[in-house]
């Protein structure tokens, strides 16, 4: 097997084994452990945790990588997938667009959540996971409607520009990257390319234009300005907007807490919110601006996509670390609290005696 190949099995892979080890002992303490939390924050770690799993598995056993060249974008598997169906490997690709939209879709329910238990203290627990939950579910409604939207509006204003920009896009997106058959073969050719592969190695390559041909019109930059973009904004225009608020209110004089030690639990977890919510965009910062001055400048940027793809693979791992640090606060609060309790009641034994 090509170098190439193998580098991104190990360090994908890698990645894949990292995240679902880290993340699954978080579900581990959050199911069994006895920490010092609210319940609603157990749940809202508890999908996050969830969906970092799905995500590092699927890393894993898929070895997703990406590569752009010569206008085109591609999407790729390594490892096992060449050896299985097309079928196969076209689910894995829409649970990846699944995946990927999650990052950012799930990312204002915990806000929500610490918001309104700040702010709205007499709102039921199951109120809350229900107004949190229904904006995620709305972010990913809109994901999979907003583009009959755009379009039902562009036809009504009746704007050319608009009607032709909105009439390549299909309504279901996130099939964009299904290339037609002959194209397929383009994006594996491409990928052979890059990475040096043999005849004989095997390879599952997806991808789109950059812009409309004769023979395609799904192309990526409408995908990401109409397919990504709205719901992305959304998602964390929410979440400044409830970090703002509780800041506020987290260091407000009258601030209305049980005790001490459940301020240092809601200033903790607040902390541990803004880490997952900012870390995806800082780790994958670099590699985005890297990918976005090779689409302005119009030069191929090859292998050197995969800091793209290395970088996203870490973010799980990184956001599994954060949550780690989180429980294992909570569970030893937890424990010196039932120490405190436990001298306390010895103490007023003695004195009884």
């Amino acid at each position: 097997m090509s170098f190439w190949p193998v580098l991104c099995i190990v360090i994908v892979g890698l990645e894949g084994i990292f995240g679902v080890c880290v993340n699954s002992l978080v579900l581990i303490l959050l199911l069994r452990g006895k920490l010092r939390t609210k319940s609603v924050y157990r749940v809202a770690m508890v999908v996050s945790t969830i969906h970092l799993i799905g995500m590092s598995a699927m890393s894993g056993v898929t070895t997703l990588c990406h590569v752009f060249h010569d206008q085109n974008y591609s999407i790729i598997f390594f490892g096992l997938l060449p050896l299985l169906p097309q079928k196969v490997g076209d689910g894995f690709l829409i649970v990846f667009m699944f995946f990927v939209f999650a990052m950012w879709e799930l990312t204002p329910a915990p806000c929500i959540l610490q918001y309104l238990a700040l702010c709205q203290p007499n709102v039921t627990d199951r109120m809350k996971l229900l107004i949190a939950y229904s904006t995620v579910d709305c972010l990913v409604i809109g994901t999979l409607q907003i583009t009959e939207l755009f379009f039902h509006y562009g036809h009504s204003l009746d704007v050319v520009i608009i009607e032709h920009f909105l009439s390549c896009i299909p309504q279901q997106y996130y099939t964009v990257f299904l290339a037609i058959p002959e194209y397929r073969q383009d994006f594996a050719l491409i990928t052979r390319q890059v990475f040096d592969l043999s005849p004989d190695e095997g390879v599952v390559a997806y991808g789109a234009k950059l812009f409309m041909t004769e023979k395609s019109d799904t192309t990526v930059i409408p995908f990401a300005v109409i397919g990504i973009l709205p719901t992305y904004l959304i998602a964390y225009l929410i979440f400044i907007f409830c970090c703002v608020r509780i800041y506020r209110v987290l260091n407000a004089y009258d601030v209305q807490l049980k005790s001490q030690r459940t301020l240092q639990m809601q200033k903790q977890f607040f902390k541990t919110l803004l880490l997952q919510g900012l870390l995806p965009l800082i780790v994958l910062a670099v590699p985005i601006g890297i990918f976005f001055v090779g689409l302005v400048g119009g030069f191929n940027m090859d292998r050197l996509t995969l800091l793209l793809t290395f970088s996203l693979w870490t973010v799980p791992t990184v956001q599994g670390v954060v949550s780690l640090s989180f429980v294992f606060k909570m569970k030893s609060s937890s424990v010196e609290g039932t120490s405190s309790r436990m001298r306390l009641e010895q103490r007023s034994a003695s004195e009884l005696h």
